[in-house]
């Protein structure tokens, strides 16, 4: 690859980058501060004490996100364009699994 290719290919990733970081934003955030939905869920794991130091918190947070993302799109009346609120609530329900399988492992 020479120069001006990879040049072209770095544009290419940073202009797909851009599209997926607003498109997701409009999701998930509010315009007037990207770091909304970190807040909430960051506010939301500590009271309910998810310790993402260990699997069941790494897990247990996912959960918590997924849920914190399926309350908002539905309360703003969004469409997504990413991750649907089916999606959502499939993914709720795997990482559910997955905690249980890891709880029944220890």
């Amino acid at each position: 690859m020479n120069l001006n290719n990879l040049s072209k290919l770095v544009s290419k990733i940073n202009q797909r980058v851009e599209l997926l970081a607003v498109k997701k934003n409009k999701d998930y955030s509010m315009d007037s501060d990207v770091h909304t939905n970190f807040i909430d869920v960051s506010v939301l794991c500590n009271l309910l004490l998810v310790d993402v130091g260990t699997p069941q918190g790494c897990i247990q947070y996912e959960i918590v996100k997924k849920i914190h993302r399926v309350f908002k799109l539905i309360r703003e009346g969004k469409t997504p364009a990413n991750e649907s609120l089916l999606d959502n609530a499939v993914d709720i329900n795997v990482y559910i699994a997955l905690l249980l399988g890891l709880n029944e492992e220890e």
